[in-house]
Parts: C-alpha cells; structure tokens; sequence
C-alpha cells in the first residue's frame, strides 16, 4: 500500500514537473511569438501613416495642379481657390512625413528627395498660374505645363520607390512573424499530446480539463482572426475607395473645365445639346464620386470640421447663387428666408453646412415638377433651424424613417426616374451628427417635404444688436 502510495506521489510529481516544463515552454515560445506581432503592429501602423501622409500630400499637389491648370484653361479665378487652399495646407502635410520618417534614415533621405520635388512643383505651379495672369503667349504657357507636368511625373518616380520599400519592410516582418506561428503552432500539438498521455496516467480528469481549456483557447483565436480579417479588410476598403475617388475626380474635373469651355462656344443646335449634354453627365458624376469620396471618409472617422466666422445670409446667396439656374430650367422659384433672430454671424463649418443645405436643394429640385423651394434659418434656443421646403412629390411616411440610411431612396423606381446613389441623405445626416447636430424630415406624400437640420452655432463674442429679416427671391 505504501508503495502504492509513494508510486502515485512521483508520478504526480513527474506529471507537475513536465507540466511546469511544457508550461514554461509554452510560455516562452507565446512570448516570443507576441513579442515579433506586437513589433509588427507597431511597424503597421507607422508604415500606414507614412503612407497614408504622402498620399495626402500627392492628393494636395493634384488639387493645387487641377486649380492652376483650371485657371489656366478657363482663366477663372474661381479655380485658384482650391490651388490657393492646397498650397497653404502642404507645408503641415509635409511636416506630418517628417514626423513619421524620423525612425528610419532610409526614408528620411527618401522624403528630402521628395520634398526637394515638391518645392519645384510648387515653383512650376506659381510660375504657371503667374504667366496665365501676365496674358502671357501660349507658346510660354505650354512651356510651364510641360515643366510642370516633368515635376510631377519625378514626384511620383520618387515615391513609388518609397512605397515599394515599405511593402518589402512589411513582407520582411510578415515572413518572420509567420515563421513563429508556425513553429508555436507546430509545438503546441506536439506537447499537448505529450501532457495528455501523461495526465491519463497521473490524473485523468485533470487531462480532459485541459482538452477542454485548449479547444476553447483555439476557438477564441480563430474568433480573433476572423475579427482582426475582417478589420483589416474594412480598412483596405475604404482605403481603397478613398484613393481611387481622389484618381477618377482629377480627370473629371479636367473632362468638367473642358465642357464649360465647349459650351461658351458657337456651336450648332445639336453640337450645343451635345455639348450641355456632356456638361450635365460629367457634373453629375463628379457628385457621385465626390459623395463615395465623403462616405468614405465618414465611415473611415477621417473627416475634420473646421470653425470660421460666417455670415448665415451670404451663406443662402451663394446657394442661389450655384442653385439657381437649375430651379430655373425646371420653372422653379427660389426663396431664402432669415428670421430676425439670427445672429449676423455664426462660427461653425461653413463648407459642410454648405454642402448639407445644397444636398437638400438639389433633392428639392429634382423632386419638384411645378412650384419652387423656399430656404429658411432661424434661431431655436441656443441652435440654429435650418430648413428646405419643396413643392414637390412627397414622401411616404413608412419610407421617411429609413430615408437617411445609406443607397436608400424612397423606391426602387426613384432610382430609375431620378437618378442618384442614395448617398446624399446620409452623408447629410452623418455631417450633421458629426457637428453634434440633428437632422429629420416632414412630409406627405403628393404635397411636398420638408428638411430640417438642428445646429448648435455659436455666436461670435463681439457681436451685437439683432439683424433685420432677410427675403431673397430667385424665379
């Protein structure tokens, strides 16, 4: 018996001593296995930013060469505000590379080529935009495009290189992580086999406890993997949509600059249909790939407000301003109104509130057959009511609560009739959550609709006295 007792003693003293063994062993392989993924995190996320920056500087480069080329064509000033706001954005852009090259030497020598690149682009486009300014020949200014045009192609011989390198920076990581999950994959079967058997002899309950915990350890990985899949696939999606948006609107706006050209000459009856006809489809286009370039954005939680001083009057005249001719081929009036309790001025995102209020009218117009849309702001408490009533068609009040969810219009037949991705309303809503906003709609089908957008702001400090009610009308 005693023998017996002592027997048991050392085999469960055997048995502890290889599980301590395995243990550690394990321990030490996970170890080193987490030590190399959580290196290659780190070196993901730097590489993604790297990236992630030169692309925001080639994206301000193209908008500041579309401007430039725009105002060259058209001779409009219009097209150098874009130029103007793209060169004044490069110098952080810039910095942000710097920051993110500051560990690696290779690339600091690589983003000085760039930058020394960048500086003479940046030459070549005040040089293009001056010449068009001082009416200079065209022989002059086909010269500068050409200069321009080399300075661009060497920044993107420059940064191709850059991107090649991270990628085989990447794959080296990648190589060496895979190489360990690999081994810890290979020894975790092998020496849980070893633990099973021994714990069958020593104390079989205790094996199946194990078996147990590793099933569940294994499916929790496997859940992880999947999430982290599915992560990594989402981040490449809007990645890619961004980029290829950014790709496709540059040669739009060329196509866009090109056709008002076209129309402002003397053409035929049907040359002139063809040529608004061109107009029409490339504008309209360029909306979509501007709303997918915004959903992006705001699905990826990379767009940025900014807060200026403005005046919520000039804000509705430069609506009607851009909206107007296209109420009026319809036969649509146009009206803004702004009650008295509305500050002067507000402080706020001017160029998003913009772009909702436009979203809103544009929708009006195109669902409006006969009457017009009247843009009305006033003051509610401590925000602002901004509202777009139409004359139009309506909609049902089973459609209007999945209205702003994204590719949703009020039937499949909207789509065929009217056109549109179904985007617009969402991208509105979601701009005006993003500015801590709220955003419905009113309506009965057959007798119009009304969009309101609730925003909180603020007054500018120096401000006194209270406005007159403004009532501008456009028919």
């Amino acid at each position: 018996m005693l023998k017996s007792r002592l027997s048991t003693e050392q085999q469960l003293f055997a048995g502890f001593a290889v599980l301590f063994l395995v243990t550690g062993t394990i321990y030490l392989s996970a170890y080193l296995t987490i030590f190399d993924i959580v290196k290659l995190e780190k070196f993901l996320d730097l590489t993604h930013q790297y990236r992630v920056r030169i692309v925001d500087v080639i994206s301000l480069l193209r908008d500041s060469e579309n401007g430039a080329r725009g105002y060259v064509l058209t001779g409009k000033t219009s097209y150098l505000k874009p130029y103007n706001e793209a060169l004044n954005k490069l110098p952080e852009a810039i910095a942000k590379i710097d920051i993110s090259a500051q560990t690696d030497p290779a690339q600091q020598a690589a983003v000085a080529a760039v930058k020394k690149a960048i500086d003479a682009e940046q030459i070549s486009l005040k040089k293009l935009v001056q010449l068009r300014a001082d009416k200079a020949s065209a022989a002059e200014i086909e010269e500068a495009l050409d200069r321009q045009k080399d300075n661009m192609d060497k920044i993107h011989e420059l940064y191709d290189p850059i991107d090649i390198a991270s990628l085989n920076k990447l794959d080296q990581y990648l190589s060496r992580s895979n190489s360990k999950t690999l081994f810890a994959r290979g020894l975790f079967p092998t020496l849980g086999l070893a633990m099973l058997a021994l714990f069958i002899v020593v104390f079989r309950q205790l094996v199946a406890n194990l078996r147990s915990q590793k099933l569940l350890l294994e499916s929790e990985q496997q859940l992880k993997d999947a999430r982290d899949k599915a992560l990594e696939g989402s981040r490449l999606k809007s990645e890619f949509v961004t980029n290829m948006s950014h790709e496709i609107r540059t040669p739009l706006s060329g196509i866009l600059g090109m056709s008002e050209l076209l129309n402002l000459k003397e053409l035929d009856s049907e040359g002139q249909e063809i040529a608004q006809h061109l107009h029409e489809s490339t504008k309209h286009l360029l909306v979509i790939v501007n709303d997918l370039l915004d959903f992006s954005k705001l699905e990826a939680g990379k767009m940025v407000l900014e807060h200026h001083e403005f005046s919520p009057r000039e804000l509705l005249q430069e609506v009607l301003t851009i909206t107007n001719n296209d109420a009026s081929r319809k036969g649509l009036f146009m009206n803004t109104v702004v009650e008295p309790s509305v500050s002067e001025s507000l402080i706020g995102d001017k160029i998003r509130i913009k772009q909702v209020i436009l979203n809103l009218v544009y929708n009006a117009i195109k669902f409006t057959a006969h009457g017009g849309i009247t843009i009305s702001i006033k003051s509610e408490n401590d925000r602002t009511r901004i509202q777009v009533t139409d004359t139009g068609i309506g909609i049902a009040p089973d459609v209007q609560e999945k209205l702003f969810q994204p590719f949703v219009q009020a039937d499949g037949s909207t789509t065929r009739v009217y056109g549109g991705t179904g985007l617009g309303l969402s991208i509105c809503k979601s701009l005006v959550s993003l500015m801590s906003g709220t955003m419905g709609v009113s309506s009965t089908l057959g007798n119009g609709a009304t969009f309101w957008v609730l925003l909180p702001l603020a007054k500018p400090h120096s401000e006194t006295g209270a406005p007159d009610r403004t009532l501008l009308t456009h028919s």
